[in-house]
């Protein structure tokens, strides 16, 4: 008698947490929307011949629940475009992201966004020079609304 309603107990917890999941499930919300990146640099080192300047952006977002964690993110990159200068160099990105993430708040969550600026071979592994950046988290755009960040930095 004891073995079964224990057993019942188990049951009910079991089948009340997979309907609580369900609901918080159903409640998620598909949002989507592009990020930009624009990066001008500065480039204080020399590019090497045969050597370019590549750009990446990551942009995400991590809400915590009653479920656990829920981490979204997307990457995009590019190689930037190089104009000879006096006595620096310069040279510039676009990294364009598109996102669509299912989110249970979206209206309170916050976006986080990183970069990268790198010289580096155009093949093969060797980095001359490289620089992480990040930007303050943001509010989540609305839905369907795109969003610029802009940077300088030098390398």
């Amino acid at each position: 008698m004891r073995t079964r309603f224990i057993a019942l107990i188990l049951t009910a917890f079991s089948l009340a947490g997979g309907a609580a999941n369900e609901a918080q499930a159903q409640a998620q919300t598909f949002t989507q929307g592009w990020v930009e990146v624009d990066i001008a640099i500065v480039l204080v080192t020399p590019v090497p011949s045969g050597n370019s300047v590549f750009c990446f952006a990551t942009i995400g977002t991590t809400e915590t629940g009653t479920s656990g964690v829920n981490s979204q993110s997307d990457t995009g990159y590019t190689t930037a475009t190089v104009t000879a200068g006096s006595p620096f160099s310069t040279a510039s990105c676009k990294v364009s992201i598109p996102y669509g993430w299912m989110l249970a708040t979206p209206t309170s969550d916050t976006m986080a966004a990183s970069y990268t600026v790198t010289i580096a071979a155009t093949s093969g592994t060797t980095v001359v020079r490289s620089g992480d950046h990040s930007f303050p988290n943001i509010p989540l755009p609305p839905n369907g609304v795109s969003h610029v960040f802009t940077a300088n930095t030098e390398l």
